[in-house]
């Protein structure tokens, strides 16, 4: 699969989504153009701290191209290299573990360390009144510290 990361808002969360969706389907992916309309295109910090959990040995900062072939992510501990949003991180882990639960694999937990208030990203106090409870309707447990 190939996606354009370009396209639209050209954000990270066309990463996080292709990630997410790559790993659950077990098909190869490739990344172009990441971010290339931004002030400063590429990976950013907080997309490298995500790639990391997927890859083995992760792009550049500044890399607008990437290539990965998913292997089973190691999400259990993710901390961030800045400040990153870490609700931004929850996106893509929150679905990898519930494809996880769901299929019955190892691995249904993950702790996840950055920033909990950070521009342009969703607060921690969204996930802990709206997403949590969501989720907890559906049997999903969810903690928030």
């Amino acid at each position: 699969v190939s996606i354009d990361g370009s396209l639209h808002e050209g954000g990270g969360q066309i990463i996080r989504n292709s990630l997410t969706l790559a790993t659950i389907l077990g098909r190869p992916l490739r990344l172009t153009s990441i971010r290339s309309g931004r002030p400063n295109p590429g990976l950013n910090n907080q997309l490298i701290s995500l790639v990391k959990c997927f890859v083995s040995t992760p792009p550049k900062r500044g890399s607008t191209d990437f290539t990965f072939a998913p292997e089973t992510p190691a999400y259990t501990e993710i901390i961030n290299d800045s400040a990153a949003s870490c609700t931004l991180i929850a996106q893509t882990v929150v679905p990898l573990i519930l494809a996880r639960q769901i299929t019955g694999s190892e691995g249904d937990s993950s702790y996840i360390k950055g920033g909990t208030l950070v521009n342009h990203s969703p607060p921690v106090l969204a996930y802990q009144r709206i997403l949590v409870p969501l989720l907890s309707r559906m049997g999903v447990e969810v903690t928030i510290e």
